[in-house]
């Protein structure tokens, strides 16, 4: 609460208190500081030093949620083809073996296009 009374003070001595002749200069010296710190130049100096300090920067890298949404169904495919696996070596059924992984391949591909393109879409918006 105390800076915004300290605010208040200033601006009531600015508005209620000074003269024409002092709001005048308090006008130059605010239009001179203008001139000075925000030239054309000033600021293209500003914005190249930016961009040079983006540039030496370190980087982080993100993962987008497409990666990870398109992950989840390849992940558990995979799981599903591994305990496809087991069962089928404790139990020797060989045909059945191959029937579930090309169907595990074919969902897998599938729920990743699906994931991807869902992802897009939601993108677009």
């Amino acid at each position: 609460m105390e800076k915004v009374d300290q605010w208040t003070d200033v601006m009531r001595e600015v508005l209620h208190r000074l003269s024409d002749s002092q709001l005048r200069q308090l006008g130059e010296n605010g239009k001179m500081r203008v001139r000075e710190e925000f030239s054309e130049t000033k600021m293209a100096r500003r914005l190249d030093e930016e961009f040079e300090a983006m540039v030496r920067g370190r980087r982080v890298e993100t993962v987008e949620l497409g990666d990870v949404a398109m992950s989840i169904p390849v992940v558990s495919c995979c799981l599903v083809a591994i305990g496809a696996l087991v069962r089928a070596a404790l139990t020797s059924e060989k045909l059945q073996l191959l029937e579930i992984c090309a169907g595990i391949a074919v969902a897998t591909v599938a729920s990743a296009g699906i994931f991807g393109v869902v992802h897009r879409l939601s993108q677009m918006r």
